[in-house]
């Protein structure tokens, strides 16, 4: 009879807890990472002719479209704080997409907000 001792023919149950224990924390960091990046960018969809309000930072504003052939004309109307309304206007091509965004302090990024043209739909993301 020949016998062959391997580190596989009696686990070890401490190295056993050890390993679940960190696949467990692994798993657990990823859906507290998934959790925070969809709490962090909120989305919704925008139909023609039909305004939507949408924030930047502290700014409020209004955001429509209107079909101009294969595009989407794009305005979005900021009502400033103390000052004049900024507004700009695009037109969006399938699959272009534009962005503002606000300063923030140095390294950190600041509130955005991303219109993107997805086929016949037009996506807004707001990052607060």
């Amino acid at each position: 009879m020949i016998s062959v001792n391997s580190r596989w023919d009696k686990p070890n149950v401490g190295q056993v807890v050890k390993r679940a224990r960190f696949v467990a924390l692994i798993v657990t960091a990823s859906a507290v990472i998934s959790a925070a990046s969809a709490e962090d960018l909120r989305s919704m969809e925008l139909h023609s002719m039909e305004a939507k309000s949408v924030r930047l930072g502290e700014v409020n504003g209004i955001a429509y479209f209107t079909v101009q052939g294969r595009g989407y004309r794009l305005v979005v109307t900021f009502a400033g704080l103390g000052g004049s309304p900024v507004r700009l206007v695009s037109t969006l091509l399938p699959g272009q997409e534009v962005a503002i965004s606000a300063a923030a302090s140095l390294g950190a990024s600041g509130p955005a907000v991303e219109f993107s043209r997805q086929s016949d739909r037009l996506i807004v993301a707001t990052k607060p």
